[in-house]
C-alpha cells in the first residue's frame, strides 16, 4: 500500500513536472510586448529598407503633386483665363496627379513609412502662384502653361532617375509605370506654351 502511495505520488508529480514545462515553452515562444512595442505595421519581408534616395524621390514626388493640383485648380477659377484648352489641361493635372498621390501615399503606408504634412507651397512655387493670382485671360494662360512645362520637365528628370536607379522595388515601379502619363504632360505643356495655349495643335519641342 505504501510502495502504491508513492508511486501515485511520483507520478503526480512527473505530471506537474511535464506540465510547467509546457507553460514555458509555450511561453517562451508567445511574442512579448517589446517584439512590437508600437504594435505599427511591420516592412514587408519581401521589401527592402528605404534607402535615403527612394525617400528623397518620395518626398519630392508627394510635394510634386500637390503643386501641380493647387496650381491646376487655380486656372479653373471662373474667368481666371481665356482658353478652354488650358482649362481642360488643368483638370487633366488635378485629376491625373490627385490619381497619382493616391497611389503614392498607398505605397507609403504599404512600406510602414509616413510622409511628414507638409506646409502647402514651397517658396518658389508660392511666388509662382501670388503672380498667377495677379493674371487673367492671355496673360494667365500663358504663364500657367510655363510654369506647368518647367515643372514636369523637372518631374520627368525625377521619375526617370528613380525607374534607372530607385533600390526599393516597389518604389522604382511606381515611377517607371507614372513616366509615360508625365511626359505625355510635359510634350503637351511644351505645345500649348509654343502656341499660347490657344490650340495646343504645335508638334511639341524635342
Amino acid at each position: 500500500m505504501i510502495k502504491k502511495v508513492a508511486l501515485t505520488a511520483a507520478l503526480a508529480a512527473l505530471g506537474l513536472v511535464t506540465s510547467l514545462e509546457y507553460v514555458a515553452v509555450a511561453q517562451t515562444n508567445r511574442p512579448t510586448p517589446q517584439q512590437n512595442p508600437t504594435n505599427r505595421p511591420t516592412t514587408p519581408s519581401n521589401s527592402t529598407p528605404l534607402s535615403a534616395a527612394d525617400t528623397q524621390f518620395i518626398l519630392q514626388a508627394h510635394q510634386g503633386n500637390m503643386t501641380e493640383v493647387e496650381l491646376s485648380r487655380l486656372a479653373l477659377e471662373p474667368r481666371r483665363g481665356a482658353s478652354n484648352n488650358v482649362r481642360q489641361y488643368a483638370q487633366r493635372m488635378v485629376q491625373d496627379h490627385t490619381q497619382a498621390d493616391t497611389k503614392l501615399l498607398q505605397l507609403v503606408q504599404q512600406k510602414g513609412a509616413t510622409i511628414p504634412q507638409t506646409q502647402g507651397l514651397d517658396a518658389e512655387h508660392r511666388q509662382i502662384s501670388d503672380r498667377l493670382q495677379r493674371l487673367s485671360g492671355r496673360n494667365f494662360d500663358q504663364a500657367y502653361m510655363r510654369a506647368m512645362e518647367t515643372d514636369h520637365a523637372r518631374t520627368v528628370a525625377l521619375f526617370q532617375r528613380e525607374a534607372q536607379r530607385g533600390q526599393e522595388p516597389d518604389v522604382k515601379a511606381f515611377a517607371t509605370q507614372l513616366l509615360p502619363a508625365l511626359r505625355q504632360h510635359l510634350q503637351m505643356a511644351r505645345a500649348m506654351t509654343d502656341d499660347g495655349g490657344q490650340q495646343g495643335s504645335r508638334s511639341p519641342r524635342q
